[in-house]
């Protein structure tokens, strides 16, 4: 019985250890994905016609839903935020239950949007509330497992380097 219990618990352990490394390089993937998309001058379509963003942006922030999700959008408009109907919603990705953006270093630290402009995919910081840019050479987001308290750290610099420990 105690053997059961031993091997049951390493499961366990070892699924979180697994949903925690696996929602780090999802998010990490996904920002590789618009850098890349912006590198290409990738169009994106609106009612089937190609249009070119000016920036691919991902919108990562601890303010809503519970800090479970970060969202992927086309900025169509220029103003480096979000805004339904103009820009291009690309995906809302949700978290494993029991992840979350458990931090953000920016100067603006419940949310922040990473810009990849086009064609260049420079990469900068911007405020999602007002779409300023925000003065920082890195971010840091992250990711918490709140069963297990392991954590995963994102780290992206303007540079265009982006790391996950």
């Amino acid at each position: 019985m105690v053997l059961l219990t031993t091997v049951v618990a390493s499961t366990l352990s070892a699924r979180r250890s697994i949903a925690i490394e696996q929602a780090g390089r999802k998010l990490l993937l996904d920002i590789r994905s618009l850098q890349n998309k912006a590198l290409a001058v990738r169009p994106v379509f609106i009612l089937g016609v190609p249009v070119t963003p000016y920036s691919y942006v991902v919108h990562i922030s601890k303010k809503v839903a519970g800090n479970k999700f970060y969202t992927l959008f086309a900025d169509i408009n220029n103003n480096n935020t979000y805004e339904a109907g103009t820009d291009v919603l690309i995906d809302d990705v949700y978290f494993q239950s029991g992840i979350i953006m458990q931090d953000i270093s920016a100067p603006h630290p419940q949310e922040t949007n990473i810009v990849f402009r086009l064609p260049s995919a420079s990469l900068g910081f911007f405020n999602p509330v007002s779409g300023n840019p925000i003065a920082t050479q890195s971010v840091i987001a992250v990711l918490e497992d709140t069963v297990t308290g392991n954590t995963r750290t994102l780290t992206l610099y303007t540079t265009g380097m982006v790391s996950l420990k």
